[in-house]
């Protein structure tokens, strides 16, 4: 095999590399991803304050849905807005995952 053939080879798999890491990082950009709370941890107080605050739930609705761990928080919403949120929840000692799903 000559130098110039091994050459447009090389280059032809790398360019299909890039073009399949392009689509696959498009996807992940265009997901969409829940936030569930699967532990309210020791500060429940706290915890219902930020449900209250992210959901809209009244008092009673947030109370109840801390204390029927798993559930989902907030759904739809993209991965930077998922990982905010899983932060606020994290600083008050609540464990949470983020799922990506399929919207």
């Amino acid at each position: 095999m000559g130098f110039g053939r091994l050459i447009i080879k090389l280059t032809a798999k790398l360019l299909e590399a890039v073009n399949v890491s392009a689509a696959n990082n498009k996807t992940i950009k265009n997901s969409k991803f829940k936030v569930i709370m699967t532990n309210c941890g020791i500060e429940k107080i706290k915890v219902i304050k930020e449900v209250r605050e992210i959901t809209g739930f009244g008092l009673a609705q947030a109370k109840n849905a801390v204390e029927s761990c798993p559930f989902v928080i907030k759904s739809g919403v993209s991965e930077q807005e998922a990982k905010a949120i899983k932060k606020q929840f994290m600083a008050v000692g609540a464990s949470v995952e983020i799922v990506q799903t399929n919207i």
